[in-house]
């Protein structure tokens, strides 16, 4: 298995660490943007039913991202979820304790 030197951080994490971060990563983003809606089939037809995790659309945006001349996936992946952090701190969700969130630095 690959190690891999992240030099934002400065950690050494495996190539499978990163492909699991990065895939849970955009399947929650995909899931909240196009959550599966069963209930509209009635309404709208079958075509409703479907959600972007049966689609595969996390994958599809990894895929996308990873293909431009600088890859973007996990510098993307890392914003989402700083993003859903600073969410979290905000609204101040039971059982997680409050701490400020990270700061993204323009670069």
């Amino acid at each position: 298995m690959d190690l891999i030197f992240y030099a934002s951080t400065g950690r050494v994490l495996y190539e499978k660490t990163i492909y699991e971060y990065l895939t849970n990563t955009f399947k929650a983003f995909a899931d909240a943007v196009i959550p599966r809606s069963p209930e509209l089939t009635q309404q709208y037809g079958r075509v409703q039913y479907y959600g972007a995790l049966d689609l595969y659309t996390g994958e599809f945006i990894i895929l996308s991202l990873d293909s431009l001349v600088v890859p973007l996936a996990l510098p993307v992946a890392e914003t989402l979820n700083i993003a859903a952090e600073q969410l979290l701190y905000r609204e101040g969700e039971e059982g997680k304790q409050k701490r400020r969130p990270r700061v993204l630095l323009p670069f």
